[in-house]
């Protein structure tokens, strides 16, 4: 359920996103540990995207920087220069309201299990309500974990208090805080400045509840479907738990939309990835980052694919894609590495230990064996033999080696960059390629000598390129 654009413009939605991620034993700010592939604070921020429109503020600590890049440039955020705690926190966020923000949302960072459609319904519930505050709760089946629901004999939310301070008749009730609330702009902000600070001189949110109550404000709450949407990350327990809830979230999605997954609990598929239907994911596999996989794609197992973007009827074998593209109908594995900045193209065969990197390699491309592509141009219909390595680096540059189209790269050749292999050239096996080939010519041995092909040569070669080339061909039209 999504709300409407005059539901939008009337509320202001807040994320706190301060926390000093003391319990994580960690460096690295909260909020910003990763969950499937993206930092948890992206999740709250990319449901709140999904159910409302409205401006969203992210109130951060100072040396802010990390958590600034890593989220998208429509958000604004507001500093809270001393951590004095949630209810200090979210008074940052006054300075940035206007007349128009009737309603304020405010979320937890380190909540990422939360879904779209339950914020939906708790901004709904606040406006058709017309309540001062309304909160999120979950029925939880380890409630010593969470601030507690304190409920009058009446069924009124009057409290919300921490297991520890619980009386001996309120330990069974299950019912916990999610830290998801919805409150009128205009008792928020002037009740926010009555807040008590605690002993250790901070101001929590969680205190506005009472406030609420015993001034006879009208106070809502909804309920979560699930409790695991309730889940706060607090340590690295935690993260664990939400990342494999969230995992196993992603799969089950994929595989309802036509993806087949031979064993989910070997198979890790981040947030952002995309799969077309008819593929098929085999186990120890992972597909990571932003990468996207064709329909019809056979992968793993045994594979790693990042921020790769692999075409249709590909299939990949216990190798690793990183940062590469691979279009249709290519082969590659297994053990193979293709390195970033690698493009594969179309029903080309890259076969067993290989490596490739910062390469173009052309269509109807063999490079079958074992063997090192690296910083180069290879054109259609070549064959690069076993053994094959290009010296790209001499110790201080980078050079390219060109390969062009239908030539024929021998076992064991060397190629030292920068060279040219020109069209229908063939090396020799072994030979140690240090000056450009001409096009039609044989290479052949340490270092290379240049001739003319012979003409039974060239005639021999050039009926394997038809054959080559025919074969080709039909399993295009099979394709």
């Amino acid at each position: 359920m999504d709300i409407t654009d005059q539901q939008s413009k009337g509320w202001l939605i807040g994320i706190l996103a301060g926390g000093k991620s003391t319990r994580m034993n960690s460096d690295i700010p909260k909020v910003l540990h990763p969950i499937a592939g993206k930092p948890m604070v992206a999740h709250v921020l990319q449901s709140i995207r999904t159910a409302t429109k409205a401006n969203v503020s992210v109130v951060v600590p100072p040396n802010s920087k990390s958590i600034r890049e890593q989220l998208d440039q429509n958000v604004s955020f507001v500093e809270q220069a001393i951590p004095l705690g949630t209810g200090d926190a979210v008074r940052q966020l006054q300075g940035i309201s206007n007349k128009e923000n009737l309603s304020i949302l405010i979320a937890y960072g380190d909540t990422p299990l939360i879904k779209p459609g339950t914020i939906s319904r708790l901004i709904a519930k606040h406006e058709s309500s017309n309540a001062t505050v309304t909160l999120l709760t979950s029925i939880s089946s380890s409630p010593n974990d969470y601030g507690k629901i304190i409920r009058n004999a009446s069924g009124k939310i009057v409290k919300l208090t921490e297991y520890s301070d619980l009386e001996e008749s309120q330990l069974h009730n299950s019912e916990v805080n999610t830290g998801l609330y919805a409150f009128n702009g205009k008792w928020l902000w002037a009740t926010l400045g009555q807040l008590k600070p605690s002993e250790k001189g901070e101001y929590y949110l969680t205190d506005l509840i009472e406030k609420a109550a015993s001034s006879e404000m009208a106070i809502e709450s909804i309920t979560t479907e699930n409790e695991i949407e309730g889940i706060g990350v607090n340590n690295r327990i935690d993260l664990a738990k939400v990342e494999q809830i969230m995992r196993r979230n992603i799969l089950n999605g994929w595989m309802t939309e036509g993806v087949t997954i031979i064993d989910p609990s070997a198979t890790y598929i981040d947030a952002e990835v995309k799969i077309g239907k008819d593929t098929t994911i085999h186990p120890n596999t992972s597909i990571l980052g932003q990468s996207a996989v064709g329909q019809g794609c056979s992968v793993g197992p045994n594979t790693v694919i990042r921020n790769s973007i692999i075409h249709d009827r590909v299939e990949v074998i216990a190798s690793i894609i990183d940062r590469s593209t691979l279009y249709p109908d290519v082969t590659v594995g297994p053990f193979s590495h293709l390195r970033p900045n690698t493009v594969i193209g179309n029903h080309s065969n890259i076969g067993n230990f290989a490596e490739i990197k910062n390469s173009m390699v052309g269509a109807y491309t063999a490079i079958g064996h074992f063997g090192y592509i690296g910083d180069s141009t290879i054109g259609n219909g070549v064959n690069i033999g076993a053994g094959t390595v290009t010296a790209n680096f001499n110790g201080q540059t980078k050079s390219r080696t060109n390969i062009e189209d239908d030539a024929f790269i021998g076992s064991d050749t060397i190629l030292i960059a920068p060279v040219n292999i020109g069209k229908r050239a063939y090396t020799a096996a072994g030979s140690v390629i240090t000056k450009n080939v001409p096009t039609d010519n044989l290479a052949i041995g340490i270092p290379a000598k240049m001739e003319p092909m012979s003409e039974p040569k060239k005639k021999s070669w050039q009926i394997k390129l038809a054959k080559k080339k025919s074969c080709a061909k039909s399993k295009l039209g099979e394709a």
